[in-house]
């Protein structure tokens, strides 16, 4: 929770930056309070409010308030607030757009809110694909499997223990589980960027 804390108020400091593109007064710091707080209802409803009043924007910063609104919905399927079908179908009008996650730490073994890698030389993922699942804070629900595929290889040496974020084209959605559902997501063209 403490990385999606810090991405959530960097999102806000690099909108008031980016001011032409998406005003910073439009990042209502409700949004960012709900989402700290696990207010699901409250961070969907805003979050959704901001994409509908900027949605032919372009910017990464609408990217990143795309995958707040899905980490959202998440949280309402999660918590059984939404019906499954009712969140399938809000989550499929965001396939083709652009999405961006919050930083994670990379590692080559870890669990939950941490990105990994395909060390099996026999997949032909190796190399072009990172991985991670998003939870809420206390990881009593998970939010979504995301699978993150770059065009070609990347350097893993170079991004193991750092704080990175991703992005891309989000590709696929779906809903997995019935009574624990969960989105899988697939995120293709993805580019990353290190927390320095």
């Amino acid at each position: 929770m403490k990385t999606i804390t810090m991405f959530l108020f960097t999102v806000l400091f690099t909108t008031s930056i980016s001011a032409q593109i998406m005003p910073a007064s439009d990042w209502d710091a409700l949004l960012i309070m709900a989402l700290m707080a696990n207010d699901w209802p409250k961070a969907h409803e805003l979050s959704g409010k901001h994409l509908k009043k900027h949605e032919s924007d372009t910017s990464g910063a609408v990217a990143r308030l795309r995958y707040m609104y899905l980490y959202s919905l998440a949280g309402l399927v999660g918590t059984h607030q939404v019906e499954r079908s009712a969140a399938l179908k809000k989550a499929k009008k965001l396939e083709g757009k652009a999405i961006e996650m919050p930083s994670h730490p990379v590692e080559e073994k870890c669990m939950f809110n941490c990105i990994w890698y395909s060390t099996d030389a026999d997949s032909s993922e190796s190399g072009k694909t990172l991985r991670t699942v998003s939870t809420n804070e206390t990881a009593t629900y998970i939010h979504a499997f995301e699978s993150y595929q770059f065009v070609h290889n990347i350097d893993l040496k170079l991004l193991k223990g750092k704080m990175i974020a991703l992005g891309g084209k989000l590709s696929t959605v779906e809903l997995q589980g019935q009574f624990l559902s969960a989105f899988r997501i697939v995120v293709r063209d993805t580019y990353y960027s290190i927390d320095e």
